[in-house]
């Protein structure tokens, strides 16, 4: 559990540092310049940070739609468009699962 918690600070460090930069970068490119070529390798530098963002977060994207959480979230939408409530269903089953477990259990102590 602490190894999770320090990732955990360790990540909203990082997140914390990236906006920093971003806005830093944002503060300096926001100073005019007189100088159109400056002014267009300014841009054409935004353009492509832009891009390569967007690049990592469909990376990111296509990561959390492989994930099991996304599958299972699938499923259960699939089960409530066919009307079936897929979470209410794995709970009865467990439940009927406990309960054999217990008698058979029961059944070894007598």
């Amino acid at each position: 559990m602490r190894f999770g918690s320090r990732s955990g600070r360790e990540a909203g460090r990082r997140a914390d540092l990236a906006e920093r930069l971003i806005a830093q970068r944002h503060r300096a490119e926001a100073v005019p310049s007189g100088d159109p070529d400056e002014t267009r390798q300014r841009l054409v530098r935004r353009i492509a940070q832009v891009e390569e963002e967007l690049a990592a977060f469909a990376r990111e994207l296509g990561d959390l739609e492989e994930s099991p959480l996304s599958k299972l979230k699938v499923m259960v939408d699939e089960a409530a468009a066919r009307g079936k409530d897929l979470i209410a269903d794995q709970i009865r089953r467990l439940k009927r699962d406990i309960i054999a477990a217990r008698n058979r259990l029961d059944a070894m102590t007598l």
